[in-house]
């Protein structure tokens, strides 16, 4: 197992952080497309997930893993007791349906990682134990009643009532709930009328993917403004690590509590990769509720850069593809009856086009090389 923070005097293991340990090194490699890294570190996901294998039980869930497990800081009212989703110290007995989410995750990123390494035995076996995970928190967490997924079962005290966030925003994303699911899951655990465990910061990192796969782009904004926003207004300059409760002894300053900046990168920018190392790269800007927006992202072949303009009957998009990427533009729904003009082209400093229209795909999607571009879009029939 890997210790939460390195050096330290102590040992403090989380079990979840563990495991997105594995996580993120998919996300590196999608990112970097560092392949000697996977290769070198491979041999330690497969301790840790022999490690983990271990806690399976007879129903394929993780139980009473003797490690400490966080999940988020998060509390709420239970009976007149404050109590936290994981409090410092606490180590929980029986079975954590977010902790299971995260194996799940971290068996499918593993899996992935040796076919990338041309691992077959390793990739077929971590697949083969997602799955079997997967339909187990179906079968014990899935609450038909409510209609959305409990925390805890088999839990030393009786919480196995409590409803949260955290785990309904892992079910979603992973695709452990199935699609037919989701409406009804984030209308019963977005309602401030159901009492509800809320998702601070760090996890909207995982809560803001949800809306934006869910296509709420509204309610992304609208939790970003009231999140991000309600420290802006109390005079923050950095990004607090809670915000809820706020309690001194977290960090004012908290690389995990930057989920807003990701969200308006991949989303908002509409910036993702579709290669490893960003050689093939999508542009899809969200435009919903916002009249412009521009940024960058790095990348191995250099910075990717994005600006657009949303005006009422006009869309203006200038981007930056750096030399060794490609990238495959798909213009945002309010643009799909629009007639788009590239104004202008330039490679190596040299300006190769000015005023050509194009026609694009039914999705209103084209094909760019490296270069710096700009697009202006006419509206129509909107």
């Amino acid at each position: 197992m890997i210790n939460s923070r390195y050096p330290s005097g102590h040992e403090d293991i989380l079990s979840d952080f563990c495991l997105l340990w594995i996580s993120a090194l998919q996300n590196y490699f999608i990112f970097t497309g560092d392949k000697a890294l996977l290769g070198e570190l491979f041999p330690k996901i497969k301790i840790m997930v022999k490690g983990f294998k271990k806690y399976l039980s007879e129903e394929n869930l993780l139980t009473d893993v003797p490690f400490r497990t966080f999940i988020d800081w998060a509390d709420m009212d239970d009976d007149g007791k404050i109590i936290y989703y994981k409090r410092a110290g606490w180590k929980e007995s029986g079975q954590i349906a977010a902790l299971n989410c995260f194996f799940y995750k971290a068996l499918i990123d593993a899996s992935e990682i040796a076919s990338v390494l041309g691992r077959e035995n390793e990739k077929i076996e971590y697949a083969e134990i997602a799955m079997k995970i997967k339909k187990a928190i179906n079968d014990y967490f899935w609450d038909e009643q409510k209609r959305v997924y409990k925390n805890f079962r088999k839990t030393e005290v009786k919480r196995e009532s409590i409803i949260s966030q955290q785990t309904n925003f892992l079910a979603i994303l992973y695709g452990i709930a199935e699609k037919k699911k989701r409406k009804r899951i984030l209308s019963y655990i977005l309602d401030d009328n159901n009492k509800v465990i809320k998702a601070q910061p760090y996890f909207l990192y995982y809560g803001l993917q949800v809306m934006s796969l869910c296509r709420k782009y509204d309610t992304a904004l609208n939790l970003i403004r009231h999140y991000w926003g309600s420290m802006i207004k109390a005079g923050a300059t950095s990004f607090w690590e809670k915000l809820y409760g706020m309690d001194p002894t977290r960090s004012r300053c908290h690389a995990w509590a930057t989920a807003g900046n990701y969200y308006m990168a991949s989303e908002i920018l509409g910036i993702k990769p579709l290669a490893p190392g960003l050689g093939e790269i999508l542009i899809e800007p969200k435009i919903t509720g916002l009249e412009w927006a521009e940024g960058a992202i790095p990348g191995p072949h250099g910075k990717i850069q994005v600006k657009w303009i949303n005006k009422k009957s006009r869309f203006f998009l200038e981007l930056i593809i750096p030399p060794g990427s490609t990238a495959c533009l798909k213009f945002p729904a309010a643009m799909r009856s629009a007639s788009i003009n590239i104004i202008s082209v330039c490679k190596k400093n040299k300006t190769l086009k000015k005023n050509n229209s194009i026609n694009c795909t039914g999705d209103k999607s084209i094909s760019l090389s490296a270069g710096k571009y700009k697009i202006k879009c006419f509206k129509k029939n909107l």
